[in-house]
């Protein structure tokens, strides 16, 4: 009896493809983006600053201030105003919005001789450069500021006989000016018992 071969039974093609999955390739590209852009916004920002690194950063902080400024020309016509029979030095310089005016005059000059000329500076300078103007702040503008020393010597600490020293400041935001008299203590109880205490490496009692 003939033994009956078995057909072998052929996989039917269903017409459906099998679908890669590519996902993990996705989430690859997706992180390495992440991590890509703020590399690229770093280095943009590094090669910027190196650029700009040797420029100078240009900026005033009186801009849109001091108007109207006042010229070097004003301040020389004003300085050669200053002519006293008692003045040996006189200086007069714009720096940082102030007007300062530094008269040293003879040792031997008074009180009543040293305030006069004070007081005089005041009247020029309010004469060249009037002082509700140039001193005086307007509602949105900063103007500039006054002072005016006058002295006879700078002295030292073994010696202030005779010292006289005035100061007359105009602030830009104050309605007038104000005067002062460094070489006189505010309080002289305080200033003598200054004097009355031991100076360094001095026994209390010698």
């Amino acid at each position: 009896m003939a033994l009956k071969k078995k057909k072998l039974k052929t996989p039917k093609n269903t017409g459906q493809k099998k679908t890669n999955k590519r996902r993990p390739n996705w989430i690859l590209r997706f992180t390495l983006i992440v991590i890509a852009v703020p590399l690229i916004i770093l280095a943009w920002v590094l090669m910027t600053s190196l650029e700009t690194s040797g420029e100078p950063v240009v900026g005033n902080r009186f801009d849109n201030q001091l108007d109207p400024a006042i010229t070097e020309k004003k301040v020389d016509e004003l300085k050669g105003k200053f002519t006293y029979a008692e003045a040996e030095n006189v200086e007069v310089n714009l720096k940082s919005a102030t007007l300062r005016i530094t008269i040293d005059v003879a040792d031997a000059t008074t009180d009543e001789q040293i305030t006069a000329i004070m007081n005089d500076v005041y009247a020029k300078v309010d004469e060249t450069l009037p002082i509700a103007t140039y001193f005086t702040n307007k509602k949105a503008v900063k103007m500039y500021d006054l002072e005016i020393n006058v002295y006879n010597y700078i002295p030292d600490d073994t010696n202030r006989a005779g010292y006289i020293y005035h100061l007359l400041t105009k602030n830009a935001g104050n309605d007038g000016p104000e005067h002062s008299i460094p070489s006189q203590p505010k309080n002289q109880s305080t200033a003598d018992d200054l004097k009355k205490a031991p100076k360094k490496g001095e026994q209390v009692g010698q």
